[in-house]
């Protein structure tokens, strides 16, 4: 089994000066190096091959495979699974999840054992997000299951998914086109997903007749496979539940908070950002989030 984390991001995320959202650094190493560290540190894969610009990170992570990126997300996954498509599967991450960790990971793939799929995609039930400000900042979808919003990682067998890469690749593109999944889905199938009405198996039963995949839907109790850092607000969960999901501390952690005000005055000083919000959420039990928006100087 091999591991594929993508790590082509977006230029200048999050109004710094980075070419990569994967460089962007977490306790003073960059996100991608700590999916790295939870990915090894499961010993359970052959081989560790990141699509993404090692240069970019400015750090040496040894023992990993680096291909060059290109322009899209779909493109990075046909180049990641071409260069492990020997391997029985795969484990695909995105590398902007630095809460995850190895037992997190470990557990995801035993849970992926019981069943012989070509796809097992993790779902994070609304109840993990235990603060609802950062819930309101998932999209969630009603089953009859309950809710539930998608994870940042997948285990595929990577020849069934390279044997339909036209399709793949367009669900990638169009995966935020509603209009293209009621078209995809069978529009009757899709109103009825959106208003609460089919289950999980229902589900991978869909996925089984219209993309000629086994898809395993697997549900995952890991607010760090569910959290990827998307915007500042998420950066800011992401520092405040840094203590809580790697080091086991509760969530009133008010050290977090002192340094996330350091480091955002030392991007002030040094022009990269304009301005700076925080929103600070109090509960009884101590701090409840942090809220963090930025204004980049251009």
């Amino acid at each position: 089994m091999d591991a594929l984390v993508l790590a082509g991001g977006k230029e200048k995320p999050y109004g710094l000066e980075l070419t990569t959202d994967a460089a962007y650094p977490i306790e003073g190493r960059s996100m991608l190096a700590h999916v790295i560290d939870a990915v090894a540190g499961t010993g359970k894969f052959r081989r560790i091959v990141v699509v993404g610009d090692q240069e970019a990170t400015a750090e040496k992570i040894p023992g990993v495979i680096w291909l060059t990126p290109e322009l899209s997300l779909s493109d990075n996954l046909k180049k990641g699974l071409e260069a492990t498509e020997d391997a029985d599967y795969v484990l695909v991450t995105s590398a902007d999840i630095p809460l995850v960790t190895p037992d997190a990971i470990t557990k995801f793939l035993a849970q992926c054992a019981d069943s012989n799929g070509d796809i097992y995609y993790p779902i994070i039930a609304r109840e993990v997000f235990a603060n609802t400000s950062l819930a309101a900042q998932r999209t969630f979808l009603m089953l009859r299951d309950g809710e539930f919003t998608g994870g940042n990682m997948a285990l595929v067998r990577p020849q069934a998914i390279l044997n339909r890469m036209t399709l793949v690749q367009k669900v990638l593109e169009m995966r935020k086109n509603p209009v293209y999944w009621g078209k995809l889905l069978g529009w009757p199938f899709f109103v009825k997903a959106l208003t609460a009405g089919v289950s999980i198996k229902e589900i991978e039963r869909r996925v089984k007749r219209r993309f000629g995949l086994t898809g395993v839907a697997i549900v995952s109790d890991s607010l760090g496979i569910g959290l990827d850092a998307d915007s500042e607000e998420d950066l800011g969960w992401i520092r405040f539940y840094w203590g809580v999901e790697k080091e086991g501390c509760t969530a009133g952690n008010y050290e977090r908070l002192k340094a996330l005000l350091t480091e955002l005055e030392a991007h002030l000083r040094n022009g990269e950002i304009r301005s700076a919000r925080v929103e600070v959420e109090l509960l009884p039990n101590g701090l409840g989030g942090i809220h963090v928006k930025t204004e980049p100087t251009s």
